[in-house]
Formats: structure tokens, C-alpha cells, sequence
């Protein structure tokens, strides 16, 4: 293959040559996100950094829809056909929105010991991205700025309930 590696290998991370295009494409939306963060890096407010993240996942999304399905729908057949096994090491989606997700949480990372650190992230994860925005629009009927809203207004509700656990605690 002109990337250096062997079909058999590309093939242990992407089920189809559709699911390796979408992430070729989408990975490409790295450096509009980049950009995104770069303009709110000086602000140290972490519910407005979860806001812009929100409004932006959920833009992407709409923009993106064809290829974020079929990255989906990849990971989902890759789920299926490991139905019994340990987690591969490599997760089948990548870490793009767990990056995006860190950024944003920059300003408390230090607040927060490593494990709850990590729920919190993860937490994240469930409510932000392709996702969320899908299960709001095809399940709740719910598009554009109250998708959004719904969003934001969840992942500061998990954000605000991290930091009071941790107050509670110190």
C-alpha cells in the first residue's frame, strides 16, 4: 500500500475501505478544530470552552453526517465481532473527540485527581459528538440551536457535578 502498510494491517483498524476514507476525511477536520480551540485558549471559563466544543460537535456533525455514519457503523460491526473479547487496544473510533474533549477541560485538569479526571472525560464523551447530536435528531426530534443548547447544557451538568463532588470532598 503507498502508506506503508500492509492491507492486512489496515484492515486490523478499519472494517471497509468506505470506514477508512471517512477517517482519512474527517481526521482532515483536526486542524478546524485546532483552530476553534486556539481562538478560546486564553479563556480559563470551562463551561464557556464545553460550550464552543458542544456548538462545534454538533456543527461538524450536521456537515459531516454521511462519513460520521459510516464511521459508526464500522465500529459497530467491529463491536459486534468482538462480542466476548477483551477491548481491542486500540479503540475503534480513535481519540479525536477524547483530545477535543481534554482541551476544553484544560482549565481544572489540575483540579481533579487522575481518576475522576478520567470519568469526567468520558462522561464527556457519551454527551458530545456525532452521537449525541444523532440520538437528539433521530430519537427526540431535536435539531440546530436546541441540539446545541441541549448539549452544552448537559455536559455542564456533569462538569458542575465533577467539581462539586471534588469540593464536597476537599
Amino acid at each position: 500500500m503507498a502508506v506503508g502498510i500492509s492491507k492486512r494491517t489496515a484492515y486490523r483498524y478499519f472494517t471497509s475501505q468506505d470506514h477508512m476514507l471517512a477517517d482519512a476525511a474527517l481526521d482532515g477536520l483536526r486542524s478546524r478544530m485546532n483552530e476553534m480551540f486556539a481562538a478560546i485558549e486564553a479563556s480559563t471559563d470551562v463551561h464557556a470552552r464545553i460550550a464552543t466544543l458542544a456548538v462545534a460537535l454538533c456543527r461538524l456533525t450536521q456537515t459531516h453526517e454521511a462519513e460520521l455514519r459510516v464511521m459508526i457503523r464500522a465500529a459497530l460491526d467491529q463491536g459486534s465481532n468482538a462480542l466476548g473479547r477483551a477491548p481491542p487496544a486500540v479503540p475503534a473510533r480513535g481519540r479525536r473527540r477524547l483530545d477535543w474533549i481534554e482541551a476544553a477541560l484544560r482549565p481544572i485538569h489540575d483540579q481533579l485527581p487522575t481518576d475522576r479526571y478520567t470519568r469526567l472525560v468520558n462522561s464527556l464523551a457519551v454527551c458530545l459528538g456525532v452521537d449525541a447530536v444523532l440520538v437528539l435528531r433521530d430519537v427526540c426530534g431535536v435539531t440546530g440551536a436546541t441540539a446545541e443548547d441541549t448539549m452544552i447544557w448537559m455536559a455542564n451538568a456533569i462538569v458542575d457535578r465533577a467539581l462539586a463532588e471534588q469540593q464536597q470532598d476537599a
